[in-house]
């Protein structure tokens, strides 16, 4: 396989699938798949929901596997997914075109952290997919029925021990369990808000919020 990058990727021999949703660890995950699956693929495309696979590889394929996905708070995961873009690109950058399209728009139409939450909720076509900084994880993983369409939901906040879980199934040597990206920011993503823009997380990800348990607050927690 390439080099592992964000993307869902599937193994007819190992029998898995992983769905990787952005700014949840899916490229350190994606690398030890890459390092110890040889015929690991990249379905449909990179950041495919379950709703765009299940079509590709049919629907009992995709229930016969064993599928994973990580989630993370959403106020937590929008200012990484911010910081990132506001590190790796700028607009007088020579190469800025060839950055990702979600990218480029992110960077066009804000200029901190607050306009990006208020300003970038359009769908963008990227790389043949539709993408939004505003569609929430459980969109992801869920199915034509509007179920949870993986096997297990890892947590970020716990990602150490629910991913000891996954690499046991999938037979993959515990010691080589992905080291996270680290992020030039602080801690405590509760710094990036005001009231303004943590409601605004708080309505456009309600169902992250429900389904997941999710609060503001978690930060104190962990």
């Amino acid at each position: 396989m390439d080099e592992a990058k964000s993307e869902m990727l599937y193994s007819a021999s190992r029998r898995f699938g992983f769905i990787h949703i952005q700014k949840n660890a899916g490229i350190s995950i994606s690398k030890v798949i890459a390092d110890h699956v040889d015929d690991a693929q990249r379905i449909v495309s990179r950041h495919a929901r379950v709703c765009d696979v299940v079509p590709a590889i049919g629907t009992e394929e995709w229930k016969s596997l064993y599928t994973f996905a990580v989630v993370r708070n959403p106020w937590d995961r929008l200012v990484s997914w911010y910081s990132m873009i506001a590190q790796r690109s700028s607009r007088y950058d020579p190469f800025f075109w060839k950055k990702p399209r979600i990218w480029r728009y992110a960077v066009k139409n804000s200029h901190d952290f607050k306009s990006f939450i208020k300003n970038c909720d359009a769908v963008v076509m990227d790389q043949g997919v539709e993408k939004s900084f505003a569609f929430d994880q459980l969109s992801y993983i869920e199915d034509a029925e509007g179920k949870i369409g993986v096997t297990f939901v890892a947590r970020f906040e716990n990602i150490t021990d629910d991913l000891s879980h996954v690499w046991e199934t999938l037979n993959i040597d515990m010691s080589e369990a992905p080291r996270l990206n680290a992020s030039k920011r602080p801690k405590d993503y509760r710094l990036h808000y005001d009231e303004e823009t943590a409601e605004i997380v708080a309505h456009r990800f309600k169902r992250d919020i429900d389904a997941f348990g999710y609060e503001f607050d978690d930060a104190a927690r962990y």
